[in-house]
């Protein structure tokens, strides 16, 4: 049983719906071409960035299409035959397809630049902690070569003594001239210890810096997996999507070609 709309509220109605997609699928296509320029397809973090934003708006223009099918539909329904519905119709199945191919496209384009911008980062990453090690060493070897000086040198003790008695030096800076000195006794008693000291402050040093790198990398290597497979299932969805509501319309204009033509005929 179908319930048949006034002439000119399916009329109105069908008109507000294709009005509506057009307006949605325009506004859309607007937002991509601005996301899309100036386009840096080597930069696999933008492409990334670029797939991420089209799947966040990809029910947008979704909905526009089926807007204009289902209002192309009340038109049939009601005989109405607006002269643009050919084009419009044929426009908004164009571009389902089209967007279909492009989100299905998405999902191993993606996986691959999600990949790659992965690896990207982890050798930033192992980089900055090859530098970090390195600074270490260089400034362990400084105070090693400070602690000898001052050793060889007893006026610097002295000096050394008599910042450690001024009240005019901060309380972080005595409580380094302090550690300073204690380390100058315990290797006058051991010269060993200055090489076990610089090899615990190296090891403690390392592990910290070990430490923050995997933390870096399961922070970037989780973000990077959970975008990763969000984005791709999304995408594989509206890529459905679309191509059901391209079939869709294509089965109602088919239908309606089949209609007509009997009409016709009578």
């Amino acid at each position: 049983m179908q319930v048949a709309l006034p002439s000119s509220t399916s009329r109105y109605t069908a008109l507000i719906l294709k009005l509506t997609g057009v307006i949605l699928i325009l506004g859309v296509l607007l937002d991509y071409v601005v996301l899309s320029f100036p386009p840096n397809f080597n930069n696999f973090d933008w492409l990334v960035g670029l797939i991420n934003e089209w799947v966040g708006r990809g029910t947008v223009p979704l909905l526009g299409v089926a807007f204009i099918v289902f209002g192309t539909w009340i038109d049939r329904t009601s005989g109405h035959s607006p002269a643009d519905r050919s084009a419009l119709m044929t426009g908004a199945l164009v571009l389902s397809l089209l967007l279909g191919i492009i989100f299905l496209l998405f999902v191993p384009l993606h996986f691959n630049s999600s990949r790659l911008s992965s690896a990207a980062s982890t050798r930033q990453i192992n980089d900055q902690a090859a530098q970090a090690q390195q600074q270490l060493e260089a400034t362990l070897a400084q105070q090693k070569a400070k602690v000898t000086a001052l050793l060889a040198n007893p006026q610097q003790v002295a000096q050394l003594q008599q910042q450690l008695d001024s009240a005019e030096i901060p309380a972080d800076q005595q409580a380094q001239l302090q550690q300073l000195k204690d380390t100058l006794q315990k290797v006058k008693a051991d010269p060993k210890v200055l090489d076990q000291e610089v090899d615990k402050a190296r090891s403690q040093g390392m592990s910290q810096i070990q430490q923050q790198q995997q933390q870096q990398l399961d922070q970037v290597q989780g973000q990077m997996r959970n975008s990763r497979n969000q984005a791709t299932l999304n995408s594989f969805l509206l890529s459905i999507g679309y191509f059901i509501v391209a079939a869709t319309g294509l089965g109602t204009a088919r239908a309606g070609r089949v209609k007509s033509s009997r009409r016709s005929r009578k």
